[in-house]
């Protein structure tokens, strides 16, 4: 399909009438992407939104996308040609499929997927019974922490570290969990000290698995 038959489809839509929605959510705005992909804000929330509807298994039409970000059609509809015109999404008519170009999700550094996975929460089978610890705090301000810290320190060792911290937390009777961010403070760097020295003779020492959500596995396999 070319161009013009895409203006004559837009413009089927845009005769209908314009009813202000509600945003069924809200979009947290990573402003090293946006620059690096040379976009306005509001085709990052377009695009986002996009990205979350085929996430969900939904089908991507202008009512679904007024419904997540609540914009007029008007403008959803000149955000879906600027996308398509710079080469954001491809869309074909005759079977109404949207698909977001690759330089979108390229666009997101390895490091916002390693956050998830090290922020997920871990299971420890401790006297047969199946504990899980998860981290707490902010999960904001553990991703900047998180962030600095991976400069100087590789994701294996980090995810080794909070392994052997959790282990230590599922193995006792600590009734909290220090935050994320705490434990990321370069300044203080809890990170690195001897977790394993503090676990109890004889404790399990393998943890029985992360149970991902379905959010979960789409951050990991889609960023």
């Amino acid at each position: 399909m070319d161009y013009n038959e895409y203006r004559i489809f837009n413009h089927y839509y845009s005769m209908k009438k314009t009813v202000k929605q509600s945003a069924l959510g809200n979009t947290t705005i990573n402003h090293n992407v946006r620059v690096a992909l040379c976009i306005s804000n509001d085709m990052y929330v377009f695009l986002d939104a996009i990205e979350k509807i085929i996430q969900n298994g939904s089908p991507v039409d202008y009512e679904a996308i007024e419904r997540r970000i609540g914009i007029p059609r008007n403008e959803t509809i000149n955000l879906f040609n600027l996308a398509i015109e710079e080469g954001y999404i491809e869309y074909t008519l005759s079977v109404t499929k949207v698909r977001l170009d690759k330089k979108w999700k390229e666009a997101f550094r390895p490091e916002d997927s390693e956050f998830d996975a090290f922020w997920l929460p871990m299971d420890f089978l401790v006297e047969g019974e199946k504990k899980r610890i998860s981290w707490t705090g902010s999960k904001y301000d553990a991703r900047t922490k998180f962030l600095k810290v991976r400069k100087e320190e590789s994701f294996e060792y980090l995810m080794e570290q909070k392994e052997k911290y959790f282990k230590v937390i599922a193995h006792s009777d600590w009734r909290r969990i220090m935050g994320c961010s705490v434990f990321l403070n370069k300044e203080t760097k809890r990170y690195a000290e001897d977790w394993d020295s503090l676990l109890p003779e004889g404790a399990k020492r393998e943890p029985i698995g992360t149970k991902l959500d379905r959010k979960d596995v789409s951050k990991l396999f889609n960023s």
